[in-house]
């Protein structure tokens, strides 16, 4: 008798930025702020576009998820940058608008056996 077999198998890559928006300016999130003077700056990201994948942001800082832990904490520690200043209306007004990213990429795996003889005795 002689068969081959086909095995799929997937391979998953999850990843999170976070950034925000603040004066028309993209900073990283992820980045712990540099200081400037007598100030600590978050890093200024640039938009870019790419003529096959559209547009994306160059040098972001992307971290690999592997639970639901993982994105919180990505969260978490994004939110601690943001720029946050007080207005009339609200004492902690971000002033500004985070955007926070998941992709997933999936690999496609075909591995092949190839035909064999089986002897029976």
């Amino acid at each position: 008798m002689e068969f081959s077999q086909n095995i799929h198998s997937f391979s998953f890559l999850v990843q999170a930025h976070f950034v925000q928006i603040y004066n028309e300016e993209v900073y990283d999130l992820l980045v712990p702020p540099t200081k400037q003077g007598h100030t600590y700056l978050p890093t200024k990201l640039r938009i870019r576009q790419h003529q096959d994948y559209g547009f994306y942001i160059e040098g972001v800082t992307k971290r690999t998820i592997a639970s639901p832990e993982d994105c919180v904490a990505v969260l978490r520690d994004g939110g601690k940058a943001r720029v946050t200043a007080a207005t009339m209306m609200n004492e902690g007004s971000s002033r500004s608008h985070a955007v926070f990213t998941i992709t997933v990429e999936t690999v496609s795996y075909t591995h092949l056996t190839l035909p064999t003889k089986r002897i029976v005795e």
